[in-house]
């Protein structure tokens, strides 16, 4: 085992170790999480948790400095999710040990990766007996959030997200996407769902999403993300 991914390492003056992300105390997950700002409820963790693996660095007195998340998709395939590093543990270099465990166990699969700079209700879309488009819409942070979105075109992508749009009108709702310009970008600015942060898409391996000009006309595409963490 390299130095990079060794059991354990000091931080300051405390010994850190590794630990399977299930054997820790969700309000100290949660307390990871609103310390770098992010919106994730309790529920939202036990969610991940549910569906995905993880690894979180602990201090010798009990405090959760980080963590990192994937989530298998088949056996050559996998996202990266949950990267949180506490303001220590990046001052000291050990955001990187920590993305080392976490890539050890991923090894060999192809990643995919999704970051930024810094009641359950879904709609389908049904033509001539085939489904052309679908939405879901959850709760998730500080009020809803729209994803995933499928579609083949903008019209249809719109068609299945402007009933959430308008029964969550006033309230707080988000939504992730990859467009940043066009037809659907143009239309979620006027539901009043301004562009904050751009997405960025990374790979390791194979390409995660279809190399642009290739994907047929009629062939689906992800509007809306069902997270960062999940794609």
């Amino acid at each position: 085992m390299s130095a990079l991914t060794s059991e354990s390492r000091f931080i300051d003056s405390f010994e850190t170790r590794i630990a399977d992300i299930d054997s820790v105390d969700i309000d100290k997950l949660h307390a990871l999480s609103m310390s770098v700002a992010w919106p994730h409820r309790r529920e939202d963790w036990q969610f991940l948790r549910d569906f995905g693996q993880g690894i979180a660095a602990i201090d010798e007195i009990g405090r959760i400095l980080g963590s990192a998340m994937w989530f298998p998709y088949g056996d050559r395939f996998a996202t990266i999710g949950m990267v949180i590093t506490s303001p220590r543990l990046q001052a000291n270099g050990a955001g990187q040990w920590l993305m080392g465990h976490a890539l050890d166990q991923v090894a060999g699969r192809n990643l995919g990766l999704n970051a930024t700079r810094a009641a359950r209700r879904l709609f389908v879309l049904i033509r001539a007996g085939r489904i052309e488009a679908f939405s879901l819409c959850r709760r998730f942070g500080r009020g809803h959030v729209i994803g995933p979105v499928v579609a083949s075109n903008h019209a249809d992508a719109i068609a299945v997200v402007h009933p959430h749009a308008v029964e969550h009108a006033g309230a707080f709702l988000r939504l992730d996407t990859r467009e940043k310009g066009g037809t659907f970008a143009g239309f979620l600015s006027r539901c009043g769902l301004p562009i904050y942060d751009i997405v960025t898409t990374m790979s390791r391996g194979d390409p995660w999403l279809p190399v642009p000009g290739r994907r047929g006309m009629h062939e689906p595409k992800t509007y809306a993300l069902v997270s960062h963490t999940l794609g």
